[in-house]
């Protein structure tokens, strides 16, 4: 049998909150992906025969412990009783214990010492530095989670974080202490089937959503805001609108009911239709009660991530979220205003003040404000929900976060990240808004022409003079001694200049040789028609071109150092020229990018299509990850805001 990946959970599946359902659907995904080449194991306190079997099916040997008082909780010294079933359960060996969070990160730590070589990752999952203050507790104990949890992401060989909030979150907590690597990753969308637009309005709210939980996830403040906009002149949910709270307490549902019915009456004066059941655990089921929905609401004070959010836009429904959350600053990232457009983002002040309401009049009033839009947006909301899922289904796959997983841990696979996340490009999207939007374009010429253009300016008085940048496809004109010269020339007579030249290189050019069709490839320039040998000589022209340079100009360290070589470890769709005020863009199709067509975008054209520079922005943020230079990323982001901006 093959070599072994554990994971530990409390779980299978969505008993006890979203971390065991992430577990699943990352063990399914990493199960499927390494298709028996290594044996997936996830050990769990207690698991039913179907769950054992279910998982087997998958691929994944689930593995229960023997029962213990404590159900919900993986104490540190059942490390041995670990090891004893992971070690029956085959004869392979564990390369790696992956462990989540303070949940059962310290045991996967222990497991991994115990069975050396074998080593440890840890999956972030919250921050309770940021928001364990707003539950109700001691803060004695409060103080004890915030160190066990530094301890444990200080002592992991890796640790992964969910999200771009949790990745920030779990550097500053080792930083000084580890210099461990912090890798994000992202949840893929769960595959849920929407429905179409339905007349009656109808929200949801779910997760853990207990009292003691209540002043960061807000459950009350949604059923009163609920209540305070059935409350307004002539109903505008509708009569029969309904608002479904999903994650009352099992051992106090009755009670927790009757208050959530008593606040909604009494902000709205009236009889409202409010569901409120406990957890569901089944997830098939949630599911089909979510997409049935008008509205799901995610408006916690602080979300490490949000899963609900991101199960609310897999289903197709319209989302309100708070600003203060991972999802929202994940699609921010990715879509820019071309995902923050199609949902509602609330900021919400809220109270820490133990006793008193956990929320304000503000916050009610946001959020039914809020309600009411998306009720007398009807299907324009339900088309912006599916708009945000599309935009959003390239990015967000189990596939992607397994394979991610993977590649850190050195785990072989036989499809890389870079040939995969070469292939979730639409490039339909940027090539539509090109050829429908005239506007756009102030030129459009083969790419080896516009080199000419770019030429002609860097002679003096040169036409830019801060900045140039080329972004992939750094074809053989663009690296010769002639380039060289001109280069140089432009450096020396603009003594604020930059030339940047990012280069695909390793995986990421291997990547691209895939797409190429050998059958149009020139051999007249000395270049083989195999592509990836192709792809290799050019990374070594780059090369050389750089050695060249320095060369050149040995004698002028201050012009040296404005001379940037970056090596880009993403496969891009798309190659980017950018100097000081223009913008070229080579969207790359099946063959040489040289001889595809490319486009010079005007400055300021009449009608503007924003879905072209959010293409740019989301191409050049797959990046951030890779060893690209952050202020690189940043400029270039910058830069393309600036004349979105300018042009809208």
């Amino acid at each position: 049998m093959g070599e072994k990946i554990v994971f530990l959970a409390t779980a299978w599946g969505a008993r006890y909150g979203g971390i065991n359902s992430f577990n699943e659907d990352l063990c399914s995904a990493l199960a499927k992906l390494l298709d028996g080449r290594y044996h997936v194991v996830c050990v769990v306190l207690d698991a039913t025969q179907d769950e054992i079997r279910s998982a087997k099916e998958k691929g994944i040997d689930l593995i229960k412990l023997d029962p213990s008082e404590q159900q919900d909780k993986f104490e540190e010294n059942r490390v041995y009783e670990v090891l004893k079933k992971v070690d029956e359960c085959n004869s392979g060996k564990v390369l790696w214990w992956i462990g989540h969070d303070i949940i059962t990160g310290r045991v996967a730590i222990k497991a991994s010492e115990l069975s050396n070589p074998a080593q440890c990752a840890v999956i972030h999952h919250m921050n309770y530095e940021a928001y364990i203050s707003y539950k109700d507790g001691s803060n004695e104990e409060a103080r004890n989670k915030i160190e066990q949890q530094r301890e444990i992401l200080s002592q992991a060989h890796l640790v992964f974080a969910v999200g771009p909030k949790l990745a920030d979150s779990a550097r500053e907590k080792i930083n000084g202490e580890n210099t461990v690597q912090v890798i994000e990753l992202r949840p893929g969308l769960a595959e849920i089937e929407g429905l179409d637009y339905q007349k009656r309005f109808s929200a949801i709210t779910y997760g853990r959503l207990d009292p003691r939980n209540d002043r960061v996830k807000q459950a009350r403040l949604v059923v009163a805001a609920f209540g305070f906009a059935k409350s307004m002149q002539l109903d505008p949910l509708g009569h029969d609108a309904s608002l479904t709270v999903v994650g009352l307490s099992e051992d106090n549902q009755q009670e927790e009911y009757h208050d959530i019915l008593k606040l909604a009456e009494s902000k709205a004066n009236r009889a409202v239709p409010i569901h409120g059941w406990p957890y569901i655990d089944d997830r098939n089921q949630l599911f089909d009660h979510l997409r049935r929905q008008s509205v799901c609401l995610m408006v916690s004070l602080h979300e490490g991530f949000g899963l609900v959010g991101l199960e609310a836009i897999a289903a197709e429904v319209p989302l309100i979220v708070s600003k203060n959350s991972g999802l929202y600053e994940t699609i921010d990232k990715l879509l820019g205003g071309m995902g923050t457009g199609c949902l509602t983002a609330i900021d919400l002040k809220g109270s820490m003040v133990k006793g008193s309401s956990p929320y304000r009049d503000e916050d009610v009033e946001s959020i039914s404000k809020a309600l009411i839009s998306i009720r007398k947006s009807g299907a324009k909301a339900k088309e912006d929900a599916r708009n945000l899922k599309k935009n959003l289904g390239g990015f967000c796959t189990w596939q992607q976060t397994a394979l991610t997983l993977a590649e850190a841990c050195k785990i072989e696979v036989t499809d890389p990240l870079a040939n995969v996340n070469l292939e979730r490009w639409q490039l339909d999207v940027l090539i539509d808004g090109l050829k429908n939007s005239p506007d756009i374009i102030d030129n459009a010429s083969r790419r080896k022409n516009q080199f000419q253009q770019i030429w002609d300016k860097m002679k003096a008085p040169s036409g830019f003079t801060q900045i140039l940048i080329l972004f992939g496809g750094i074809a053989s004109g663009l690296c010769d001694n002639v380039a060289a010269d001109r280069y140089v020339d432009w450096l020396k007579i603009n003594p604020d200049a930059n030339l940047y030249i990012c280069y695909e290189s390793g995986p990421a050019a291997l990547a691209r040789a895939k797409k190429l069709d050998e059958r149009t490839l020139e051999t007249v320039s000395g270049l083989p028609a195999d592509a990836e040998k192709r792809m290799i000589m050019k990374e070594k022209k780059v090369l050389t071109l750089q050695d060249l340079l320095f060369e050149m100009l040995r004698d002028s360290p201050e012009i040296v150092s404005r001379i940037h070589f970056i090596p880009l470890r993403e496969a891009l769709t798309t190659y980017i020229i950018i100097t000081d005020n223009d913008i070229f863009i080579t969207p790359l199709l099946e063959i040489r990018a040289t001889e595809t067509l490319s486009f010079a975008l005007a400055q300021k054209p009449v009608q503007f299509r924003l879905d072209v520079f959010t293409f740019l922005i989301y191409h050049l943020t797959m990046l951030e990850s890779s060893n690209v230079a952050p202020e690189l990323i940043n400029m270039l982001k910058k830069k393309i805001k600036e004349e979105m901006n300018d042009n809208q």
